[in-house]
């Protein structure tokens, strides 16, 4: 293989890594473990589901409170997030609201408490 090529498959496999690594963030098993990676672990788990979440908690973390939801699946969770933002044109006039979004899970905050939170569990802060 030629210098050239051999570079070429580097740079597309690190790009695969880049671009692959952080889009859906940690795979949790459970809403406690989702707790735990982010520093929230003992945090008091509301189990009673609601706007389309399965569970979910509040905790205070580096740069202050968040709170914290899990779904039953990618589905509920792209709805959770669908109804959100019309509620939010709609009834508050609010152009921003910052969300870290993973597989199947979503913490709401400040962007800079879910940039912080983002290099521990990965995930895409959205803020539209």
């Amino acid at each position: 293989m030629s210098r050239s090529v051999n570079r070429l498959a580097v740079g597309l496999a690190a790009l695969v890594l880049v671009t692959g690594c952080g889009d859906k963030g940690e795979s949790f098993t459970t809403v406690e473990d989702l707790a735990a990676a982010i520093g929230c672990d003992g945090a008091p788990i509301e189990a009673e589901p609601q706007f389309f979440t399965e569970s979910g908690f509040s905790c205070t973390v580096k740069f202050g409170d968040v709170n914290a939801y899990w779904f039953a699946d990618t589905d509920a969770l792209r709805t959770w997030e669908q109804v959100g933002l019309d509620a939010m044109a709609a009834w508050s006039g609010e152009s921003e609201w910052p969300r870290l979004i993973g597989d199947r899970w979503a913490i709401e905050g400040s962007r800079t408490n879910l940039e912080f939170l983002r290099l521990s569990v990965g995930g895409v802060v959205r803020d539209d």
